[in-house]
C-alpha cells in the first residue's frame, strides 16, 4: 500500500493498549502503587499525567515509525515486528488488572 499504513489494524489495537496502559498507570499511582519503569517514573515525577501521555504517544510514534521502515523492506516481518510489539505493551496492562484484581478480592 503506496502512502498508506501497512499494519494499521494492529495500530489501532496499539493505541487502545497504549492508553489503557496510561489510565491504569494513573489509577495505580493515585492509590499508592509505583511506576517501575525508571524512565517513565523521571516523566511523570516531572511531568504528571501530561507528561505521562506525552511520553506514552512519543514512545507510540517511534514504535509505528520502526514497524513502517521494518515493513516497507520486508512486509513479513514487520508485521510480525508490530505483533510482537502488541504483545509487549499488553503485559503492563494485564499485569496492572491483575494487581487490582488480588489487591481488591484478597488484601484491601
Amino acid at each position: 500500500m503506496p502512502g498508506g499504513l501497512l499494519f494499521l489494524d494492529l495500530y489501532g489495537w496499539l493505541a487502545i493498549v497504549a492508553c489503557l496502559d496510561v489510565i491504569l498507570t494513573d489509577i495505580a499511582l493515585s492509590i499508592g502503587g509505583r511506576e517501575v519503569n525508571p524512565i517513565a517514573d523521571l516523566v511523570i515525577a516531572n511531568g504528571g499525567l501530561a507528561g505521562m501521555i506525552v511520553f506514552k504517544s512519543v514512545c507510540y510514534v517511534l514504535a509505528l515509525m520502526c514497524c513502517e521502515y521494518v515493513g516497507r523492506h520486508r512486509l513479513k516481518l514487520g508485521r510480525r515486528m508490530t505483533m510482537l510489539l502488541l504483545g509487549l505493551w499488553t503485559f503492563p496492562p494485564v499485569f496492572a488488572l491483575a494487581q487490582f484484581y488480588i489487591g481488591y478480592f484478597f488484601i484491601w
